[in-house]
């Protein structure tokens, strides 16, 4: 499943210039546990996910929630963390 160390390449079946962040982040963690075969977090303490880029509600470089496993980035935002 890694496709480098500690990475693991999905697709998400949805058009990014057609959806919210929410349609985005619910897409992203399904696709990634399916292909993990597990829920996740799972065994990990941070999952970071990186979506290509933005094209609607495009005020973010990427964002995370309090005490969360979670964190997501848009585009090369994801250097900068």
């Amino acid at each position: 499943h890694l496709e480098a160390p500690g990475v693991v390449d999905v697709n998400v079946p949805l058009k990014l210039a057609e959806s919210n962040r929410l349609q985005v982040r619910t897409a992203s963690i399904n696709a990634a546990e399916e292909k993990l075969g597990i829920e996740l977090p799972g065994p990990f303490h941070h999952v970071v996910f990186v979506v290509e880029g933005c094209y609607t509600d495009c005020g973010w470089a990427g964002y995370a929630y309090v005490n969360s496993w979670f964190s997501i980035f848009q585009g090369q935002y994801y250097k900068m963390a």
